[in-house]
């Protein structure tokens, strides 16, 4: 590749995406949109830049180092969004205050991060999410797990994974050795990356040897069902009492989940999400096929604190890429009939009349696409059979003068002729026939 051209490329981990792939986003991207608009979520939208000192919050040590950072033009530190719970944390907690409670709200936005480039990790991603605020009940938990598990199937995935643990009970055994909250953050977020030896190594150095062993014992529980792992945990919980409190409240969400998800979800109390804003369950999805999670998130009760206003809360995020990756997501939606317009003499006259027809079409779930190229009628309509087109809509000084409109069924080759005033009534019924 030249110089020349290999500057002028997208910039690694940032893509382009043809109209075949933009239409595979697009149906993911609208299919769960509809579901959450269905749970009474409503859409929002925050800035792309952010203050440094915004993100920075609770943002996580491992996101922290991979953040698109600079100074403006205003000699401001500022990041490209890495993630999208802050920012919509800060929207509730400040704009939102005259809503009552809960305040369910969406949102579809771009994401960016420094990561090293590879399947399904890209430098910009999209996230389609959504957050729950105000409630601490159980049932706002479960709702967000089941409307999370709904956007997959919405979308033809059947085979997935659900991971769940539960980071209320990790800082509540690591309150009990007295670490202070940056540390706790800097501990779960080796959990997180998988860096156990580290994790461990880091503990010991505190001198908290029961805790160590507490550790050790959860990191048993890992793709256990609570029946499987129940004897375990209750011995280890014996003596945090508020820790097995937030088991309890575990146990109501596998009860759901074994109706809802029987077979395809599991427990690992040793399981850390990166981010630091996490206070109680925390979970991903996972796609077999892609051996990556898709989804991820949890609940997250002090954030709101930060903005001034005390909202419990809890929310989930998809990745829009990496669900494009699945073989399982077919695009079910109904497609417009692709039809090809093609003008024989271009005088005002006929031109006019031709967008008239559109102007009539359009309405009758028909996708028009004009052929402006020079060439001959054989030539036009060799072009809409390469564009897949089901049939071409053909317009000369005769149909303008008769106020008729030809329409050649490409399939089949068969032709015919219909009125104006008939043609929303009747072009589509040719076409499909």
């Amino acid at each position: 590749m030249s110089d020349i051209k290999k500057s002028i490329e997208p910039l690694r981990g940032f893509r382009e995406l043809t109209p075949g792939e933009y239409e595979k986003k697009k149906f993911i991207i609208e299919s769960i949109s509809e579901l959450f608009e269905k749970y009474g979520y409503r859409e929002v939208e925050t800035p792309t830049v952010e203050p440094l000192s915004l993100i920075e919050l609770k943002i996580g040590e491992e996101i922290r180092h991979r953040m698109f950072r600079f100074k403006d033009l205003g000699d401001r530190e500022v990041v490209l969004r890495p993630e999208g719970t802050i920012s919509i944390a800060r929207l509730v907690a400040n704009k939102m205050r005259n809503e009552p409670l809960p305040i369910r709200v969406s949102y579809v936005e771009n994401m960016f991060r420094y990561d090293e480039p590879q399947k399904g990790r890209y430098r910009e991603f999209t996230h389609i999410g959504f957050e729950h605020f105000g409630s601490k009940s159980i049932v706002s938990d479960i709702e967000v797990i089941n409307i999370a598990i709904e956007a997959l199937k919405n979308i033809g995935v059947k085979e997935f994974r659900i991971k769940l643990g539960n980071e209320a009970i990790l800082r509540k055994i690591l309150n009990r050795a007295n670490i202070e909250q940056k540390e706790q953050d800097l501990l779960l977020g080796m959990l997180d990356r998988g860096d156990n030896e580290e994790f461990f190594e880091r503990l010991s150095k505190k001198g908290e040897k029961i805790i160590v062993n507490v550790f050790r014992e959860l990191m048993k529980t890992k793709e256990s069902s609570i029946g499987e792992s129940e004897q375990i945990l209750r011995k280890i919980l014996a003596d945090f009492p508020d820790a097995l409190e937030e088991y309890e409240r575990v146990k109501a969400i596998e009860n759901f989940l074994e109706w809802k998800a029987k077979g395809k979800y599991y427990f690992d109390f040793g399981f850390a999400r990166g981010l630091e804003y996490y206070t109680g369950i925390i979970f991903e999805l996972y796609i077999p096929e892609l051996n990556i999670a898709v989804g991820g998130g949890g609940r997250y009760d002090s954030l709101c604190k930060l903005f001034g206003r005390d909202l419990p809360a809890v929310g989930f995020a998809l990745g829009v890429d990496r669900l494009m990756l699945s073989s399982q997501v077919k695009i079910t939606k109904q497609r417009s009939k692709k039809v090809g317009v093609i003008i024989l003499e271009e005088d005002e006259e006929t031109i006019k009349y031709a967008f008239q027809v559109i102007d009539q079409l359009k309405e009758a779930n028909i996708s028009l696409e004009i052929d402006t190229m020079e060439g001959a009628l054989s030539s036009k309509i060799e072009r809409a059979l390469r564009k897949n087109e089901e049939a071409i809509i053909i317009i000369g000084k005769k149909e303008q003068t008769e106020k008729q409109v030809s329409v050649k069924r490409l399939k089949d080759g068969i032709q015919k002729s219909f009125s104006y005033e008939e043609l929303k009534e009747k072009t589509l019924d040719f076409i499909g026939q």
